[in-house]
């Protein structure tokens, strides 16, 4: 079923007053598994209203709760990369857009999907320390808000496939400023550790900016969220 759904029908079914979607969503995915939750809390005419069965309803709820997470997780990692840029110089942060994307892979030529985008103003003269940084500021973000560590995130699979895009443009950075790394290792070890490093001890002592910039893009998906606008929202 189509996630947006269920979400676009909640003021419906709170104004019936029923319990609301929301309400079934505990914090750990586990717990909701192996829990049991009453089919008869909504009347029919809510399941039919979804477009869903009553025993499906629990699955649902499940998906609905990792689509936010996974929601939430991407929008942290976004905001990483424009408060850094923003921190540095706040004309180099430019705006940010949480939505799906088809972009195309600069060395190899694939196509992939880009669901979040942050668009940064970045002077020839820049040092390769600071784009660094930068790019690494992502993974920073989700490492400060999820307390997870360097070696521990880059050691998924899955999450270094979704900051392939970050290290590559460091990569270019890094080959434009002449230091290109002689081995993937190095490059992961030197150039990518010390970015995130410097990323996250830049934003260590204001999280709260962080989330709720992370916050602010949650809510405003599908569209560019300009610069002058989270400064307003989030009180940068």
């Amino acid at each position: 079923m189509d996630i947006r759904k269920l979400k676009s029908v909640t003021p419906t079914i709170r104004s019936c007053g029923f319990p609301e979607p929301s309400a079934f969503i505990v914090p750990d995915p586990e717990k909701l598994r192996s829990e049991e939750l009453l089919p008869t809390v909504w009347p029919q005419s809510v399941f039919d209203l979804i477009g869903i069965s009553q025993d499906d309803i629990k699955w649902v709820l499940l998906i609905v709760m990792e689509v936010e997470m996974n929601l939430q997780r991407l929008c942290v990692h976004e905001a990483g990369h424009f408060y850094v840029a923003y921190m540095y110089r706040p004309e180099r942060a430019v705006s940010i857009r949480i939505s799906r994307q088809v972009g195309r892979d600069v060395q190899t030529g694939e196509e992939y999907v880009s669901e979040g985008s942050v668009c940064t103003l970045d002077p020839d003269y820049s040092l390769p320390r600071v784009l660094v940084s930068i790019r690494a500021a992502g993974l920073a973000a989700e490492s400060l808000v999820y307390g997870e560590s360097f070696d521990r995130l880059m050691s998924s699979p899955s999450f270094r496939y979704v900051v392939k895009t970050d290290i590559d443009n460091a990569k270019s950075d890094l080959e434009r400023a002449g230091l290109p790394p002689s081995t993937e290792n190095e490059f992961i070890s030197l150039y990518w550790r010390t970015g995130f490093s410097d990323a996250k001890c830049m934003m260590e002592a204001s999280v709260d900016k962080l989330q709720s910039i992370a916050a602010h893009c949650q809510a405003n998906v599908d569209r560019d969220i300009p610069r002058s606008e989270l400064v307003c929202a989030c009180n940068l």
